[in-house]
């Protein structure tokens, strides 16, 4: 028996309970103003361990009651991936901290995240109001959170506000971060938001709702500037790029696609058009930001400075590998802490087997996000942008992970995860059901 479409054992209770680590898990705050010692890794697991026993217990109350074949082949892709953790870190030679066995709560806490989604018996208003209504609330707030850096906010609101989730430097400095600790981490995130509301742009038929939806999708822009990352900044125009061609692809509507390129057409023009303004600005306004496109203009992307640290990581690890290719060295935070590529991270810390799982994940996420994409088309709007916005985030992350480890950030990974159990379920041949691909 399957709790997913039996009502006899669907608990109303478990919407809320969703909701809520939904809320929990993107804006409890990480305590950085409080816990400064920012290596002890203290907000991780504040913002990560009520979710865990959550998860922990749903998991042991229905898995074992309500078993069902497609959630016990998932899950064994996470089991795999708890064994070559446990086993990379028992066999490391390198010496073992307490920061190391941190690290082992991970494949638990994917797995029972992309297992929360199994536990509920979902349709179309439900998902809507349970789960992309407070994405999407949360998200546009985390949008707005940017502009506290430049609006003349008193500096103690800001700081006392912002410092609940960023370190101090990012603050004074007035890079945004939201409702993350890093400025790349945030603008990576704002992709998800601001490519929702370039669908509702495009997709809803009210114009105060299409306006209001540029509106946002400028503000999302503006915060991406803001942040002054610059990997979050060339992610933001593969993700914009790739959504009008995919939202064309989408739509046989000539109308549409003709409103689309005109739309391309006018922005291109715009910038065009004010292209020294735009950089006067941003040279005035976001040094950061415009020395490091300067610089990759100018000498190449080997010569940017953050890029330039990565390629020598990237040249330790490899001469690492050698050594130990099949489960690397594990954690090894005493060694190597830091790694800012997600490939190069597995690839040591995990070696070829973690290096498999990790390549898995992000092209599982890709095929299983534009298959549900495609059969949900024809759905409620909100479903289809959520839908939308995840599957153009999957395709970018491959890219945006040469710049950082995104699917192992705390609250980056529990949307992911859940996300991706999420579609995981609605792509299942039995729970194709009409309640999803009907318009309320």
């Amino acid at each position: 028996m399957n709790i997913l479409y039996n009502k006899k054992y669907a608990h109303n209770k478990l919407f809320y309970v969703v909701t809520f680590l939904i809320l929990y898990s993107i804006v409890f705050p990480t305590f950085n103003n409080v816990f400064t010692d920012a290596s002890f890794g203290v907000g991780a697991v504040v913002v990560n361990i009520v979710p865990l026993i959550v998860c922990t217990f749903l998991f042991i109350f229905y898995s074992i009651k309500y078993p069902s074949a497609l959630y016990k082949i998932n899950m064994l892709f996470f089991l795999y991936f708890g064994v070559i953790i446990a086993a990379a870190t028992a066999f490391s030679p390198n010496q073992l901290i307490f920061r190391d066995i941190f690290e082992l709560h991970r494949p638990v806490f994917f797995g029972f995240v992309f297992s929360l989604p199994f536990f509920v018996h979902w349709d179309n208003r439900k998902i809507i109001r349970f789960i992309i209504f407070p994405l999407l609330i949360v998200f546009t707030i985390n949008i707005f959170l940017a502009y506290l850096n430049v609006l003349p906010v008193p500096r103690e609101l800001r700081v006392s506000v912002l410092g609940l989730y960023t370190k101090a430097r990012n603050v004074t400095t007035l890079r945004a971060s939201g409702f993350f600790v890093n400025p790349y981490d945030y603008g990576f995130m704002v992709l998800v938001p601001v490519i929702m509301y370039i669908y509702y742009m495009f997709a809803l038929k009210n114009w105060k709702l299409k306006v209001i939806s540029f509106l946002v999708v400028c503000l999302g822009i503006g915060a991406v500037l803001i942040s002054q990352s610059r990997t979050a900044f060339v992610v933001l125009g593969f993700g914009i790029s790739y959504s009008l061609i995919l939202y064309v692809m989408l739509n046989h509507s000539t109308r549409k696609r003709i409103r689309i390129l005109l739309f391309v057409i006018l922005v291109i023009a715009a910038i065009f058009a004010s292209y020294e303004l735009i950089i006067s600005y941003l040279e005035t306004n976001y040094p950061y930001l415009y020395s490091g496109i300067q610089t990759i203009l100018d000498q190449g992307l080997s010569e940017q400075s953050s890029f330039a640290a990565r390629l020598r990581q990237m040249d330790f690890v490899l001469q690492e590998f050698e050594q130990r290719p099949l489960l690397g060295y594990g954690p090894s935070k005493d060694v190597r802490e830091f790694l800012e590529m997600q490939y190069i991270l597995y690839l040591y810390r995990y070696g070829i087997l973690g290096f498999l799982f990790m390549l898995w994940v992000m092209v599982f996420s890709i095929i299983i996000s534009i298959k549900v994409l495609i059969f949900y088309k024809k759905a409620n709007v909100h479903i289809v942008s959520y839908l939308f916005s995840f599957h153009v985030w999957a395709m970018v992350l491959p890219i945006a992970s040469l710049g950082n480890c995104f699917i192992e950030i705390i609250r980056i990974s529990f949307y992911f995860y859940f996300s991706l159990g999420l579609l995981t379920l609605m792509n299942s041949k039995k729970y194709k059901h009409p309640l999803f691909t009907t318009k309320i």
